[in-house]
């Protein structure tokens, strides 16, 4: 966790460092509406980059986007965040 409230970062890797790493994170911020606007995104590095599909990988942030969006709401009563992918 980066920023209690505004933003969630972590890494993982397969296996060993170096062969495929990844970062995630979530960044909320407030919107000109009073909505929470999501941020989320994901950079890869090492030797099996070439292995991710980002049109693939999208289909299941835009899932995770939503399903996170819907918690926001659930838990501040407030209409759906709106949600980015990067």
């Amino acid at each position: 966790m980066v920023d209690k409230d505004r933003e969630l970062r972590w890494r993982g890797r397969l296996i060993v460092k170096g062969l495929l790493e990844g970062a995630h994170y979530w960044v909320l911020s407030r919107n000109a509406s009073g909505g929470t606007d999501i941020v989320h995104g994901e950079t890869f590095k090492g030797l099996l980059v070439w292995i991710i599909k980002p049109e693939e990988l999208r289909v299941e942030f835009e899932r995770m986007n939503r399903d996170m969006a819907a918690e926001i709401a659930r838990r501040c009563s407030a209409p759906p965040a709106s949600a980015v992918a990067e």
